[in-house]
């Protein structure tokens, strides 16, 4: 059976762990190729192994590369890595953080503002970015770019995360703006002349999506012969689960308002990132995809056990 992703060349930015990781598993059992990037060279070595003891066979290639999203540089060898296999597919610019010094206006310091804007925001820019170069480059007709936001971006919190929430503000602003510019791309000439890289279209769509997972981050994806986006939204991530650590309180205060009475595993949001980076995926254009668990709808939600959590691969 051909696999939903098969033929398709893949870039998957904070692939360590959480979300990252989940997605690039799914990714190759979907037949995809996948370049596993992440500021975590230690990381990588460790997420590899673990992808292939579960993904043991798969069609498509896999290698890592370290990458610091925030530096342009960086992101370009990335993608030019993934020229050499015939150009990129999709990009699924996930790497963000939250930093423990983040907090209210008078709070976070000045650094940990511009560190955060520079990783979360800057990050999914230089991404989108050259993965829209690639595209163009190879005469792509159908492409995905994926970029992770947060449900915070949507609904107000009274436990302030200024930076983070104003990054993943930014992120979903980014992805709605792209996912119209490009709405219409498709076969192209390039403008040898423009020092910008302009292109003439005469059809190109690259669909931009932007996926908001159940946790504090959110997803935009782009794909096919449109730029689509999508957001993602509130989960289970590695990095709020160290944020949340054993303060029952701090936790529970969250998960109340959860219907499903908790947050979302890795795996959940990755599904929908198949999904997004999928040619099913065709018509769905500047929407938010938003995967919450129905946080982001709920007013007083139920009461009694939570919902059982689907086991995430890369555990």
């Amino acid at each position: 059976m051909v696999g939903r992703l098969a033929g398709k060349n893949a870039i998957v930015t904070g692939a360590a762990g959480g979300v990252g990781l989940e997605t690039v598993i799914l990714m190759l059992r979907e037949g995809a190729s996948v370049l596993m990037t992440d500021i975590s060279t230690k990381g990588l070595e460790v997420a590899l192994a673990k992808v292939q003891s579960v993904v043991p066979e798969h069609d498509g290639r896999v290698e890592t590369r370290p990458t610091d999203v925030s530096n342009e540089e960086d992101v370009e060898a990335a993608v030019a890595h993934v020229d050499s296999w015939g150009g990129v597919d999709v990009m699924f610019n996930n790497a963000g953080i939250m930093h423990a010094k983040d907090g209210d206006s008078e709070e976070v310091p000045n650094d940990i503002w511009d560190l955060t804007m520079n990783i979360n925001v800057k990050g999914v820019f230089f991404g989108s970015k050259h993965a829209v170069r690639s595209l163009r480059k190879h005469g792509k007709k159908n492409g995905s770019i994926i970029n992770t936001a947060s449900m915070v971006a949507i609904v107000g919190a009274a436990t302030p995360q200024v930076a983070y929430t104003a990054s993943k503000g930014a992120v979903l602003a980014l992805t709605r703006e792209l996912a119209i510019v490009h709405a219409r791309e498709g076969d192209f000439q390039r403008d040898t002349q423009s020092p910008r890289i302009e292109l003439i279209f005469s059809y190109f769509r690259l669909p931009f999506q932007l996926l908001v997972p159940s946790s504090p981050q959110v997803s935009a994806f782009s794909g096919r012969s449109v730029l689509r986006e999508y957001t993602l939204m509130l989960q289970s991530t590695p990095m709020l689960q160290d944020w949340l650590g054993d303060d029952k309180a701090k936790r529970y205060r969250r998960e109340v308002h959860f219907p499903t009475g908790r947050f979302g595993e890795a795996i959940e949001q990755a599904q929908a990132v198949i999904f997004l980076a999928s040619d099913e995926s065709s018509f769905v254009i500047g929407t938010d995809f938003l995967v919450d668990g129905g946080l982001t709808k709920a007013y007083v939600t139920p009461e009694g056990p939570a919902l059982p959590a689907p086991q995430n691969l890369g555990k």
